[in-house]
């Protein structure tokens, strides 16, 4: 096997990280691509924008990483964002935890976006103590949601419920020993029912964001059949703190993203275990250097290698985003690490339709002053660099709002291509020749109501985007 090493710890270029966000403490979470590979939403959370504590902070992207729009959803209390996902129809769910809308502390809660961030529609699990939210799986319309629950314990324990097309609890269980702390982070299926990986004797920060090791902990997956009944479990005990966010199945193993502070761990390592079928460690895979690395996510990529990310404190002066790729014997492929003058964590990681690798997660220059950030590595791991495009001139568009006809003004400005897509991601007019005009008409009368975007693109290739709205 041809094996390629790529182990950097070179200093993070300007127009590597592609920064979004206020003043103060912002952050990515999870990453989607549009319908269509027309492109990319990330998840965040936001203190800049509102008037809550947290609130989710959605920011659309063309194919091209440039923004088309972005929104801020939340009450006046804590809205804690998990994941995003596309779903069957055409729009994209968000799996998160909310104070506000319904009374009760943190609950549960699925949220209904469009292509362009906005709010849909919402479903709060309401219970009356509180419930924090892991991740989802859909299936056969239904969503299936593993999470943590106090409505029991007040220490929490592992909750699974599956909610079905019509927002029904059709099931709902809890797992875990009384007056021990369980927390479900991932949740997976197969032919057997679902894999739940939990974080035993853990407890969550005052934000109720990310855990802390407060207590000795232990990792834990749980086999359960379609009706929530334990089929097996696996436990991994070491002899100081192990936690785990993520994992994957393929090719009839799970693998586990973990980090351990157990055994010969300097300070943090990240671990990977591969269980089989009926929950045995077949193996386990350690990273790590002198420094802490912790691992965050994981999944499996079109080559069937598996692709990690998260954070490292080995060799470099500050926490620098870290992302490496294994093969299925844990033989490293490439390591990658970024290093700025902030405190960088990579939070989520997806492969695009094209093959490269998108992660999002925390730059923050100061404790208090975060920011979302996109990286985008090849299949390589090399960085690929975005230049940031250049002052936009003005152009017109009227009448906008529109019933009918829009008019563009484009002016002094060489447009070699233009492109009106809607809020999902799909083209309805593209354009592919030399402009002449200045001024162009657009009949829009035979679609929907609602925004559209219109891309131009000048002879230089810089993407100009402006907001139609058709009444």
């Amino acid at each position: 096997m041809f094996i390629v090493l790529i182990n950097s710890n070179s200093s993070a270029q300007e127009d590597i990280f592609l920064l979004f966000g206020g003043q103060k403490n912002d952050y990515g979470v999870s990453l989607v691509e549009k319908y269509g590979a027309n492109g990319f939403i990330i998840l965040g959370s936001t203190r800049s924008y509102g008037k809550g504590s947290s609130d989710f902070y959605t920011i659309s992207l063309d194919a091209d990483l440039q923004i088309l729009n972005t929104t801020r959803i939340g009450g006046g209390h804590h809205d804690l964002p998990n994941k995003i996902y596309r779903t069957a129809n055409d729009s994209y769910v968000i799996l998160g935890s909310v104070f506000d809308f319904m009374p009760g502390l943190l609950n549960f809660a699925l949220t209904y976006v469009d292509g362009l961030g906005n709010m849909l529609n919402r479903e709060v699990l309401w219970r009356p103590k509180t419930n924090i939210a892991g991740n989802l799986i859909q299936e056969n319309g239904n969503t299936v949601v593993v999470g943590m629950s106090s409505d029991f314990d007040v220490r929490g324990q592992t909750k699974l419920v599956k909610f079905d097309q019509e927002g029904n609890v059709v099931l709902e269980v809890e797992y875990g020993e009384y007056d021990v702390s369980d927390y479900g982070f991932d949740i997976i299926s197969n032919d057997q029912g679902y894999i739940l990986l939990n974080t035993n004797y853990c407890e969550y920060t005052e934000s109720a964001s990310f855990i802390t090791y407060s207590l000795p902990s232990n990792v834990s997956v749980l086999q359960v059949d379609k009706t929530g009944e334990v089929i097996w479990e696996y436990r991994y005990e070491g002899d100081d703190f192990d936690y785990a966010y993520s994992m994957v199945e393929s090719d009839g193993y799970i693998y586990i993203a973990m980090n351990s502070r157990s055994e010969d761990a300097q300070s943090f390592d990240s671990i990977v275990l591969k269980l089989n079928e009926q929950g045995e460690l077949v193996d386990r895979f350690s990273y790590g250097g002198e420094g802490f690395e912790y691992a965050y996510k994981i999944i499996v990529d079109s080559n069937s290698d598996l692709v990690l990310c998260g954070v490292s404190s080995s060799d470099v002066d500050r926490p620098s985003f870290y992302a490496f790729k294994i093969n299925k014997e844990g033989d490293l492929l490439w390591e990658r690490k970024l290093s700025a003058n902030a405190s960088i964590y990579a939070y989520d990681v997806i492969e695009s339709a094209k093959g490269t690798f998108l992660f999002t997660g925390k730059y923050a220059e100061t404790k208090n002053d975060a920011q979302v950030f996109l990286v985008e590595l090849d299949k390589y791991g090399e960085p690929i660099s975005h230049v940031k495009s250049a002052k936009k001139p003005i152009i017109e568009i009227y009448p906008n709002p529109t019933s009918d006809k829009v008019i563009l003004n484009m002016g002094s400005l060489a447009i070699k291509e233009i492109r009106i897509y809607d809020i999902s991601g799909k083209i309805i007019i593209d354009t592919q020749k030399n402009i002449s005009n200045s001024i162009i008409i657009f009949d829009l009368s035979i679609y929907n109501t609602g925004m559209y975007i219109l891309d131009l693109v000048d002879e230089n290739n810089v993407h100009y985007k402006e907001k139609i709205s058709l009444y």
